[in-house]
Formats: C-alpha cells, sequence, structure tokens
C-alpha cells in the first residue's frame, strides 16, 4: 500500500470556516434549514423543495409518495449502468427495478431500447441520469411518453450546478433528486434535495416527511466528527491513512436498500452557507482541470466529451474509456502504485447485483456490462495540481487508453464482446 501523496477520485475541500458555518448552523436550527431551501427555490426556479439526509433517502420518498398517488404502479425504469443507490432507493420505496441499456458514448439510455419499454401499464416513473454531469436528454425523453401518468425523475445527484437547453439539471423533468454526498458537485458532508413543480405529488410529500425524523444532536456530532475527518484526510497527504483501513470501504459501491432516512439538520444546512459563491468556484475549477488532461491526453476525441447542445458539460470526474479491460486494469494498477487517483466506476451493470439480477434479461444490459468493465474515471477535484496533472499524462502513452473505433462508434466493439 501505498504512503505519501495520493489524489482522492473525487472531492470537495471542507474548510476551517465552512465547519463553523456548520457549528453556527446547530445554534440556528431550522432557521437554518429554511434559509437553505428558500435559497435553493430562488436558485431552481422551483417552488416546492424538501431537504433530506440523502440522495437516496430523497428519491425515496419521492418514489413512495408517486406510488401513493398511482398505487396500480410500481415499477422504476432506470439506465443498466448507474450508482447502486438508485436501486437501493426504488427497492426501499418498495417499486420494482426494471432497467434499460445505454448508450456508451453517450452514457444515457438506449432509445431504441427505451421506446419498446415505456409502454408498460404498471410503470410509475422514468429515472434519466445525469451521469459523471454529462445531461441526459429530457426533451427526447419526454417525447417518448405518451402516458401522463409516468414521472421523469431526474437522478442530477452528479450534476448539481450543470445546465442543459438553457435551464438547471435537475428542473427539466416531474421531479428532480440532487446529492450533497462526500465527493459530489457541492457536500455538506451527506444530504439531498428533492423538487418538483407537481402541486398534487409535493402536498403527498409534505404529509411523509411528517413521520420522518429530525436528526439529533448526537447525530448532528457525529457529522461534525466526519466533517473535521474529511477537512484533514481527503487532502492528498493524509488520504494514504484512510486508505489502509478497510472497514471504511473507500470507493466501494455497495447496493444497501436499508439505509435510513431523516431530513437535513442545521449542521448541515449551516455547511452549505455560502454554497452558490463556491459552487462556482469549484465548477470552475473542474472546468479548466478537465480541459488540462483533455488536451495534454488527447482524450477529447472520445465521444463522451464532445459538447451537448453547444454546452460545455460540467464534469465531476473524468470518464474515460479504455480500448481494453486489460488497458484498463493496467491503469488502474499504475494509479494505485503512484497515487494519481484513477478509479474503477461502478463494478457492474444493474443487472449484475446479485440480489437482483434474476429479473433482467442479457440483452437489458450489454452496453452497461460492457462499459463497466472498460471504465475509469480522472479526478479533476481542487486538490489536484499541475504536477498531478503531469504524472496522470505521463502514463497515457504506454497504456494506448484510447483505438481508433471509440473515436467513430462503438457499437462494433461491443458486438465482439
Amino acid at each position: 500500500m501505498r504512503v505519501g501523496r495520493i489524489l482522492p477520485p473525487t472531492a470537495v475541500p471542507m474548510r476551517t470556516i465552512t465547519l463553523l458555518s456548520g457549528l453556527s448552523g446547530m445554534l440556528r436550527g431550522q432557521g437554518e434549514v429554511e434559509r437553505f431551501r428558500n435559497e435553493l427555490k430562488t436558485w431552481t426556479g422551483v417552488d416546492e423543495c424538501f431537504l433530506l439526509s440523502s440522495g437516496k433517502a430523497a428519491l425515496t420518498v419521492a418514489l413512495a409518495a408517486m406510488k401513493e398517488l398511482y398505487p396500480e404502479r410500481d415499477e422504476v425504469l432506470i439506465p443498466a449502468f448507474t450508482c447502486y443507490s438508485v436501486p437501493s432507493a426504488i427497492i426501499r420505496a418498495n417499486c420494482k427495478v426494471r432497467i434499460c441499456d445505454i448508450s456508451p458514448e453517450t452514457f444515457d439510455f438506449d432509445y431504441q431500447q427505451l421506446s419498446q419499454k415505456l409502454f408498460n401499464r404498471r410503470l410509475l416513473a422514468v429515472i434519466p441520469c445525469h451521469l459523471f454531469g454529462r445531461p441526459a436528454d429530457i426533451s427526447r425523453i419526454k417525447a417518448l411518453i405518451d402516458d401522463p401518468h409516468i414521472s421523469i425523475v431526474e437522478d442530477a445527484a452528479q450534476a448539481f450546478g450543470g445546465y442543459a437547453d438553457g435551464q438547471r439539471l435537475g428542473t427539466h423533468g416531474d421531479v428532480g433528486i440532487f446529492s450533497l454526498g462526500r465527493g459530489k458537485a457541492l457536500s455538506t458532508v451527506a444530504g439531498g434535495i428533492l423538487v418538483t413543480r407537481n402541486k398534487a405529488l409535493a402536498g403527498l410529500i409534505h404529509t411523509r416527511l411528517e413521520a420522518v425524523p429530525e436528526m439529533t444532536a448526537l447525530q448532528q456530532l457525529t457529522l461534525l466528527g466526519y466533517a473535521l475527518a474529511l477537512m484533514l484526510f481527503q487532502r492528498p497527504s493524509l488520504y494514504w491513512l484512510p486508505r489502509l483501513l478497510p472497514r471504511l470501504k473507500l470507493g466501494e459501491t455497495i447496493y444497501d436498500p436499508d439505509f435510513s432516512i431523516s431530513r437535513l439538520s442545521p449542521f448541515q444546512a449551516g455547511l452549505a452557507k455560502a454554497w452558490q459563491t463556491r459552487l462556482v468556484w469549484l465548477q470552475s475549477r473542474r472546468r479548466f482541470l478537465a480541459d488540462q488532461l483533455l488536451k495534454a491526453t488527447g482524450l477529447g476525441s472520445q465521444p463522451q466529451f464532445q459538447s451537448v447542445d453547444g454546452h460545455t458539460v460540467d464534469w465531476l470526474r473524468l470518464p474515460v474509456i479504455m480500448a481494453s479491460e486489460t488497458a484498463r486494469m493496467r491503469l488502474l494498477q499504475v494509479s494505485q502504485n503512484r497515487g494519481l487517483g484513477a478509479a474503477a466506476s461502478y463494478p457492474d451493470a444493474i443487472s449484475g447485483i446479485v440480489e437482483l439480477s434474476q429479473d433482467f434479461a442479457e440483452e437489458e444490459s450489454r452496453n452497461a456490462r460492457w462499459l463497466a468493465r472498460h471504465l475509469v474515471t480522472l479526478p479533476i477535484h481542487p486538490y489536484v495540481d499541475k504536477r498531478d496533472i503531469e504524472r496522470i499524462v505521463s502514463v497515457f502513452p504506454a497504456l494506448v487508453p484510447v483505438r481508433e473505433e471509440t473515436k467513430t462508434g462503438l457499437a462494433e466493439v461491443i458486438a465482439t464482446y
């Protein structure tokens, strides 16, 4: 195990002043939560906003309310390649997971397959995911749905602050979900945001939240301890230390529908003080680092890095498609040895989750399974400096991460997989 400078795959710096704002929020109580909620309403332009303990908690509450609105529907359609928190929340809401394959060139739905799966009278919602910050095509999904009882729930957990079609990601669909977890675009250690313009749905959510507990003072102090640990140990000079503790499960993707749900605490709302200024700075820093890496490595020719409707994508981390599984494993090994912060993405398609695998046919996730075995992500968070960029760039010529086929299309490559 390397001891020394190690880049975390993703990180949001935790400053002393931010911690002090969190402590001040604890003293102010619910007034601090209301302050944050009102700022979010203005920022998103959506009047109904709910704050919860995590993004998956927000998604669970939204789906449970939708199911109450349409009790004859209980199936939720998601991309076959996405965060395991999404199916965890669906199961937690007593719904059934259905999957649709993706396009590995855009990380969005395979729209030919999606058009077939939308004709389902038990379908409650479709959840497009703005994976790594790249916008899904919500307008195209809306055009395909002709059933007014099917809701679009935007998973903007990795795209807080992003835009598409002149509108903030997370505000295009019937419901938007954001995450404030560790390593997201903006972090309050943990936390989730739910926004909707559907008044009937919002009324049901309000009623459900009456039964959702607030965090206790002890729970908020635990979050304070976690925030202190983040402030110290996500720094590259000390990140090697928590990596020595396997119980922390750093970087692991876990399917766990048995998670707790509570409301966002005043401490977390306090951590979000001056969040809009910080978000702009974090976005600008990630854009700069992404541009540096893409230019220096030549990876900008990969299809996922092309602009979306003329907009620059606000990447959370850079997703790179390797030419082979062997090249991917070599890069991850080199990264581990040198502390470069390159990381595997999700370990498998959703169809590979043992607890769910029996529900899916093989053809529903062919592209997703291929991508899971060829994708790595590169860090572009503020702890990355010029020397890190040079070290990351130096490993690519030997590994040849992209071959000619990936510049024009991946269909032929995947067909041989």
